[in-house]
């Protein structure tokens, strides 16, 4: 009797050493899965972070080297006052602005909005000028006129005093 309780316990030790080996495996198992999810999931993370900063738009604005070039991207023609120019730049292929050394601005595009670029500005008054209503606006230390012609939108500003009527017929075609 005494040999039948050595061998049934040297059973029970030998079947809760087994199933003890298999949940410490199953616990090594889970662990590595986890930690193989969650170097999955960090590799993912950071391929996304590094997609994130190396995803960039396309930059709208162009600088281009004169009206010429201007004109030619844009498939029309672009008045330009006789003064020294600081830049030509296209807004997404399709508005123009030139920015001249005295600190006045010239925009313009197809169509019939808004092309100042500037919100919030005060009507000033209204003239028509060689048959064509010019709005002229201020906006905080910003003069500016706005006017459409021809299905054209144009914009004339300048940060440092008042814009000249004689430049805006100037730019009137």
């Amino acid at each position: 009797m005494n040999k039948k309780i050595t061998i049934i316990t040297s059973i029970l030790a030998i079947i809760i050493l087994i199933s003890l080996t298999l949940i410490v495996f199953e616990i090594r198992s889970g662990i590595n899965k986890n930690l193989k999810n969650t170097q999955v999931k960090q590799t993912a993370q950071t391929n996304a972070k590094t997609e994130e900063q190396t995803t960039q738009l396309a930059n709208p604005l162009t600088q281009v080297n004169s009206e010429t070039e201007m004109e030619k991207t844009l498939g029309y023609d672009v008045p330009v006052l006789n003064k020294e120019v600081n830049s030509y730049t296209l807004i997404a292929n399709y508005h123009a602005r030139i920015v001249y050394k005295d600190t006045t601005q010239f925009e313009m595009e197809k169509g019939d909005n808004d092309v100042s670029g500037i919100y919030g500005g005060k009507l000033q008054n209204e003239e028509t000028i060689k048959n064509v209503k010019i709005k002229f606006y201020t906006y905080e230390d910003i003069n500016y006129a706005n006017w459409t012609k021809d299905g054209f939108s144009y914009s004339y500003s300048n940060k440092s005093g008042e814009v000249s009527k004689t430049e805006i017929e100037n730019l009137i075609k």
